[in-house]
């Protein structure tokens, strides 16, 4: 797993983005007991890095408004190959192949939603296509399709989860969508299911067999869920989740996807960081 969370290593904490449920802890607020495994193995020298991802084997980041394209060959020197500004704040972002699906934020409704950003050149990443009127702060993208978590629109549900097609990927498509209890703030995919982080709505399953229908089904989860990821062990699909417990303890917490609907607890691990929030809000790739 890498988890972008580098504001959590500041002095100060990040600036205020809708979804977030950030609050400042004391010292009571701490984990007790074993310290984590997680260790750093590089750090992000500049400011708040919102989201990460992969474009094939070309690393990328954001700051603000500004898409960044990264040389990570040697961890403790993170480099900067290429930028590009987009209207709006980015929220999330998701790659596959050389294009990368971004969220953006802005007073503007016609700057708000998705941009298609081409890395095809990492050194001059270039704008393609976008869909706007979304409020979102979660994406996912496989399959040339795009998954998007709102918030708020200017059409149709406001919390859902939205499938949009990148068949052109200067002409981005929305093809359909389903309403959500809450706003889905991440999304992580394994076979024909998406897995739902929805903050106060807890952790929800969502069918995605027919990408023109999808449903909403399996048993949720209800503790408060700030993001998900989905990776393999033993040959098996397992999901990580950043969730609170009822002692309001931050855990990473791993799932058994055998029955997709209804993951199975296979064991966690408390989160211990500098500044507290609850729970963090992190990016798990």
């Amino acid at each position: 797993l890498l988890l972008s969370a580098s504001a959590l290593a500041q002095n100060a904490p990040p600036p205020p983005h809708p979804a977030d449920r950030a609050r400042l802890g004391t010292e009571a607020d701490r984990p007790v007991g074993g310290e984590s495994s997680l260790e750093v193995s590089g750090r992000w020298p500049y400011g708040y890095a919102r989201s990460v991802a992969f474009a094939g084997s070309t690393p990328v980041t954001m700051q603000g408004s500004v898409f960044q394209t990264l040389d990570l060959s040697t961890p403790g020197q993170i480099g900067i190959i290429g930028e590009v500004v987009l209207p709006g704040v980015i929220s999330d972002m998701a790659a596959e192949g050389d294009l990368v699906a971004v969220m953006t934020t802005h007073y503007d409704d016609d700057q708000t939603g998705l941009f298609v950003v081409d890395v095809s050149d990492p050194a001059a990443p270039a704008l393609r296509g976008k869909l706007t009127g979304i409020g979102a702060t979660a994406v996912h993208l496989l399959g040339g399709v795009v998954y998007i978590g709102t918030f708020e629109a200017v059409e149709g549900f406001q919390r859902s989860l939205r499938v949009v097609s990148l068949a052109d990927p200067d002409g981005p498509v929305q093809i359909s969508s389903v309403e959500t209890a809450g706003a889905p703030e991440d999304i992580a995919i394994a076979g024909t299911r998406a897995y739902l982080a929805m903050g106060t709505a807890g952790l929800s399953v969502a069918d995605i067999t027919d990408v023109t229908s999808p449903t909403i089904t399996g048993v949720p989860i209800a503790d408060y869920t700030a993001a998900v990821g989905v990776g393999e062990v033993g040959g098996g699909a397992v999901l990580a989740a950043v969730m609170q417990d009822a002692t309001g303890t931050d855990q990473l917490r791993f799932y058994d996807l055998t029955d997709t609907d209804a993951p199975a607890f296979l064991g966690e691990d408390a989160l211990r960081t500098e500044l507290i929030f609850g729970p963090i809000p992190m990016d798990l790739v």
